[in-house]
């Protein structure tokens, strides 16, 4: 949410874009103490216009008109290691590949597009990015998953930016 995405499905990857400006009175942002949580809130993407490399956007809940300049440099970029494997259970892994050294802290993205699937972090939860790639590590689970092929997205979570990538899972 409060995110505007742009997938290529030709490489299988998302990168979404965050929208810093989001109005705390359209979300639960009180968590009953009376005091707001920082950085919560709505920002209502309403209408949406391609201008080459530019995607402009109008966001009902604050009243404003954005851009997007996709022609912007990316902080990092995601590589998977393999792009299909065969599960029941396997450990797999994934490289954040900074494009310079920042000290920026990062979060792993994993998600499966189907909820019986499990995929769990083995490494911890934030990476700071320095000058060389950081691999990532989790396992991926089918337990009681028909045969079929999925997807699991694979990547991190930049206060600004998630990059990902589309893992193709196949479960025998």
């Amino acid at each position: 949410a409060n995110n505007i995405g742009v997938f290529d499905p030709q490489e299988e990857s998302l990168v979404e874009y965050h929208v810093p400006s989001k109005n705390p009175f359209w979300a639960d942002c009180d968590p009953g103490t009376g005091k707001s949580i920082e950085d919560c809130g709505l920002a209502q993407i309403f209408d949406i216009a391609l201008d080459g490399s530019n995607i402009w956007f109008t966001e009902w809940v604050e009243n404003n008109i954005g851009v997007v300049d996709t022609t912007v440099p990316l902080p990092f970029d995601v590589q998977l290691d393999s792009e299909l494997v065969l599960v029941g259970e396997q450990t797999i892994t994934y490289t954040i590949i900074p494009a310079a050294a920042s000290g920026d802290q990062v979060t792993p993205v994993l998600s499966t597009t189907d909820s019986r699937m499990t995929v769990a972090l083995a490494g911890p939860d934030t990476i700071t990015l320095g000058s060389e790639p950081v691999t990532i590590s989790a396992t991926v689970s089918a337990a009681g998953v028909p045969s079929g092929t999925y997807k699991v997205l694979l990547g991190a979570q930049h206060p600004d930016i998630a990059i990902s990538r589309y893992l193709t899972v196949t479960v025998p």
